[in-house]
């Protein structure tokens, strides 16, 4: 047998074989890695959730939860305080004891398309993330998301 015959030609089944391991390889181990830094980062959420959640107070037991802070009603341009109530005139009140102006009030000055939003609005999130990168932050979410 001659050196030309010991030859094989680049499109061989083994010289294909063997550029093709790397071509697998490549995309399984992006995967894997990729799969990995996604469990991690889910586990550290469910672990930092769990500790904020622990230390909340029980939303079913109101009366428990202390009201240290004056509550001020200020004008339009909220420069103007019009009245100071301090915390001996705080009562819980029942939702349905809320005026109805109170809520829409509050509901506009959070979210102006809580009405039309399923719950997150798209176009207010991705406008607080350009606030806050460019150095004015302010609540990107829902009252829904809240």
């Amino acid at each position: 047998m001659s050196m030309a015959g010991s030859h094989r030609p680049e499109g061989s089944p083994r010289a294909r074989r063997r550029s093709g391991g790397l071509a697998v390889l490549l995309p399984l181990a992006l995967f894997a890695i990729s799969l990995f830094i996604a469990v991690i980062a889910y586990v550290g959420t469910i672990r930092v959730y769990d500790r904020v959640v622990t230390d909340l107070p029980d939303p079913r037991d109101l009366d428990s939860i202390v009201l240290g802070e004056n509550s001020g009603v200020f004008d339009r341009t909220g420069s103007v305080k019009l009245a100071d109530f301090g915390t001996d005139l705080r009562e819980t009140i029942d939702f349905d004891e809320i005026p109805s102006i109170i809520i829409d009030t509050t509901t506009v000055i959070e979210d102006k398309t809580y009405w039309q939003n399923s719950g997150f609005d798209p176009l207010g999130f991705i406008a607080a993330a350009l606030d806050t990168l460019g150095g004015s932050g302010r609540g990107g979410s829902t009252i829904t998301q809240q």
